[in-house]
């Protein structure tokens, strides 16, 4: 994927950040920072569920599963409305789709402030003037705290698995801190890399 010629195309010009080589591929990476909303039930329409194609793998929890494990949502399908995110400093806008999946059973219904929970997520990026679609990014995430000086902390770790545009063929890790399903102002930082 040429970034240069898809950044210029869209009129956003993103600064080139660290490179490295990862088995033999020569990647361009970009600082990804953000801070989320909070996260709302999707319940009505769960539009993670039509992006299933980036994860035929993944099984969605049952609304009574997603309620069981999280205490208080009934539904495993949630989405969060524009926020800014900025690549490099540059910013964009982004919308959320995120969904539990099965495996979050197999903590044995932990709540996410005790236990282990996972998802997907798919976040669209759009350039902040015309509005023009600048990706998808799809990620496959792991929701845990950790107890840190009698402090607990929630976490999401996501990593991604897919993407379109500026995101295909790429590969990155983002962490968000804070719990966005409970309250807003979680702190999504990360990396994004993609081919030269």
């Amino acid at each position: 994927m040429n970034l240069r010629a898809i950044a210029s195309a869209i009129i956003l010009t993103l600064p080139m950040s660290t490179t490295f080589a990862d088995n033999s591929e020569k990647l361009i990476c970009k600082k990804i920072s953000a801070t989320i909303p909070q996260l709302v039930s999707d319940a009505g329409t769960c539009t993670i569920k039509t992006y299933s194609d980036y994860f035929p793998d993944q099984t969605f929890l049952t609304d009574d599963e997603a309620q069981g494990i999280t205490g208080y949502y009934h539904s495993p399908c949630f989405s969060v409305a524009q926020f800014t995110a900025y690549i490099d400093g540059i910013a964009t806008n982004a919308t959320a789709f995120s969904g539990l999946t099965e495996q979050s059973t197999a903590t044995g219904g932990l709540s996410p402030f005790t236990g282990v929970l996972t998802a997907v997520t798919v976040i669209i990026f759009k350039d902040t003037t015309k509005g023009q679609k600048l990706g998808e990014l799809v990620t496959q995430d792991v929701i845990f705290t950790r107890t840190v000086d009698n402090i607990t902390s929630t976490f999401e770790h996501l990593v991604q698995i897919d993407g379109t545009r500026l995101f295909r063929g790429g590969k990155g890790n983002i962490t968000i801190t804070g719990n966005a399903l409970a309250a807003p102002d979680a702190k999504l930082n990360g990396t994004l890399c993609a081919d030269d």
